[in-house]
């Protein structure tokens, strides 16, 4: 229970006239003095605070928040990680010790003995990443949802399309013509692949790839020429925040 005079919790304890940090009576702590706990502007990363123990009986033991109350003698760990799209988290404490705010490694394990300032930051991640490699091979329009992608960020694709010409007299004649192949090595999405007369478009949606077979045809000589996508093969898939 907390320490109370008259029905209202003792905030501040002064003996003979000196300011007491805590009262212990029979191995219980009754009272530890309040001390807060302030979160600066922190960017890209996620910070985590844990009680793991404390003197004063009255203390929660596990995650706590800012406005939270501390307490002295309270063991608190802090802990930081880069959010998605970030990369490098770096963690800065100020203890109350008068040397300010000072970057710590994470976790940060302290004994609280007066106010604790801290935050973080992290810096974005601009490098290319490759998400996924591998052969997935698909007959027509469709999509791929790529395993690992997150959303938002710019994506790179590498594909190769096979492409068919067919050369046709008539509704009963017509034969196979060319057959070849034309392809992109890390190519930014929205993007088109080319044939001659046809092509495939791939765009992203989410974390899928969207691949879209677009057929085409031309009279040429007395034929008509009629080209299809016939196949697309992806290989890899990279991602940048």
């Amino acid at each position: 229970m907390a320490l109370k005079f008259n029905g209202t919790e003792v905030t501040n304890l002064f003996i003979n006239g000196v300011e007491q940090q805590s009262l212990q009576y029979n191995g219980t702590g009754y009272f530890g003095k309040r001390y807060s706990l302030t979160k600066n502007t922190s960017t890209g990363v996620t910070l985590t605070v844990t009680r793991t123990s404390s003197p004063n009986q009255r203390a929660v033991i596990g995650s706590i928040s800012v406005g939270n109350t501390i307490y002295y003698g309270d063991v608190i760990k802090i802990s930081v990680a880069a959010m998605t799209d970030y990369k490098n988290p770096k963690l800065y404490v100020d203890t109350g010790d008068g040397n300010g705010l000072i970057e710590r490694s994470s976790p940060f394990t302290l004994t609280i003995t007066n106010n604790v300032i801290y935050y973080g930051t992290a810096i974005v991640d601009n490098e290319w990443q490759t998400i996924w490699t591998g052969s997935q091979t698909f007959s027509s329009s469709g999509s791929f949802t790529v395993p690992g992608l997150e959303s938002g960020g710019s994506i790179q694709v590498t594909a190769n399309i096979n492409f068919e010409e067919y050369y046709i007299e008539s509704e009963e004649s017509g034969y196979l013509g060319n057959t070849f192949s034309s392809g992109i090595n890390r190519g930014a999405l929205p993007t088109t692949i080319y044939g001659n007369l046809s092509s495939v478009t791939l765009s992203r949606n989410g974390s899928q790839i969207i691949f879209t077979f677009n057929e085409g045809e031309e009279y040429s000589k007395g034929f008509l020429i009629y080209e299809v996508p016939v196949t697309i093969n992806i290989t890899e898939v990279r991602r940048k925040a």
